[in-house]
């Protein structure tokens, strides 16, 4: 294993930089991704091509879809008789995942030059490898051409993985996500770039504006949440003006988990470990948290805002800003660099006494009562993610204020059976 996984470094590096020349590279598809995210596209009328062709379902939020793809761009670029077809599943339950069976991603599909399929699943990852470790080995030695499949791999006899998708208490979940990279992604700071204060600008513009905004005073929140290894469950927010917010979320496997600031006091609270009290970081990373309106007063909690430079989420670019609190350590907000909205939020967060690192990616951005605001939020930690699907958003509903103080009564246990 540790000679595959050093093999493979290599491989990417000599990927990374390798160079073909246009007359032994035919036209390939040019789109990237083909599809809209979350919409099926025909894919098939590009696999008779006379190449072996990868079709890779994907998302931006997805870590190890992140640390393949610099290896697939490599394979498009550095092997003309392969080519890889990039498919946006944008989230979990979306048409195209529901039509080619993808239960967790990276999902490959591998096809000949004639277009019959060849290995899908877990097994086309291995595959993959070893076409382009053999590959690069036939580089090295200058017998490298455009050969249909890996010369000692035996195809006929690859085993094709279809994966079905487990039932909702099964404790393997279907919206598995792989744990928060442990790599930065490379950041450009050449060229000519905006200041903070205009992408700051850019970003409220694009969300309403401060004066659309300033029109709420409490909000509720509905819908979905999917958590790795835990299966599917429900949430719900209440969150009032200037700085309350109480969330719900409710688990077959784990029972109601709750957590909440009152403005003053801020806790959580499980059957499991009963209720807890905020304190030191994960006190003030709540507190900006729970700011009614804290993704529009990004000054306010966060004096200190550098721009970094431009980085790539999956493939969509961002810029990428460095945003300090006044009490915690440095977070990064990923501006989008075509609709100027946060696309991502990577932070330090402190929940149980165990500080962890998150990566929150906020996505499907819609209408409510003249602001944007997105429909699905993804937080990936170490070992779990989280995926909250919004069906109902209001804002000016009637919230009491103890729905935020500590609770007093104890949340019953889940009974197995």
């Amino acid at each position: 294993m540790k000679n595959v996984s050093r093999y493979l470094v290599c491989a990417l590096l000599l990927l990374t930089t390798a160079q073909v020349s246009p007359a032994q590279n035919p036209a390939k598809p040019t789109e990237k991704p083909l599809n809209r995210p979350g919409e099926d596209t025909d894919f098939q009328r590009y696999l008779n091509s006379g190449r072996v062709s990868v079709v890779a379902f994907y998302a931006d939020w997805c870590p190890s879809c992140r640390s393949w793809a610099p290896i697939l761009d490599a394979v498009n670029t550095s092997f003309p008789d392969m080519q890889v077809l990039f498919m946006d599943i944008g989230e979990w339950d979306t048409p195209v995942a529901k039509k080619y069976g993808v239960e967790s991603i990276p999902h490959f599909k591998i096809y000949d030059q004639s277009a019959r399929p060849i290995v899908e699943g877990p097994a086309a990852k291995e595959w993959l490898r070893q076409a382009i470790g053999e590959r690069l080995e036939a580089r090295a030695k200058g017998t490298y051409r455009l050969s249909g499949q890996p010369a000692a791999l035996n195809v006929s006899g690859a085993t094709r993985s279809v994966t079905t998708r487990p039932k909702s208490n099964s404790r393997t979940t279907w919206a598995r996500v792989p744990e928060v990279a442990t790599r930065r992604e490379k950041i450009e700071s050449t060229g000519p770039l905006p200041s903070v204060d205009q992408l700051i600008e850019r970003y409220v513009d694009a969300v309403g504006g401060q004066d659309a905004a300033g029109k709420f005073t409490t909000r509720s929140a509905k819908g979905k949440v999917s958590v790795s290894t835990m299966g599917r469950g429900s949430f719900a927010t209440y969150a009032k003006a200037p700085n309350k917010v109480v969330t719900t979320i409710e688990l077959p496997e784990l029972g109601v988990i709750k957590q909440g600031f009152n403005g003053a006091v801020g806790w959580s609270q499980s059957a499991r470990t009963g209720v807890r009290p905020a304190v030191g970081a994960e006190l003030a990373a709540l507190k900006r948290d729970a700011d009614f309106h804290s993704l529009l007063r990004l000054k306010a909690n966060y004096p200190q805002l550098r721009l970094l430079g431009v980085s790539k989420i999956g493939f969509r670019e961002a810029f990428v800003v460095e945003a300090k609190p006044r009490g915690g350590e440095a977070e990064r907000l990923y501006f989008s660099k075509e609709n100027g909205l946060i696309m991502r939020w990577d932070a330090v967060r402190a929940a149980m006494g165990v500080r962890t690192a998150a990566e929150i990616y906020l996505d499907d951005w819609k209408d409510v009562d003249g602001i944007k605001m997105p429909f699905t939020i993804t937080q990936s930690f170490p070992g779990l993610s989280l995926v909250f699907t919004f069906d109902e958003v209001k804002h000016n509903v009637e919230v009491s204020d103890a729905v935020f103080n500590r609770p007093t009564t104890k949340l019953r246990a889940v009974t197995r059976r």
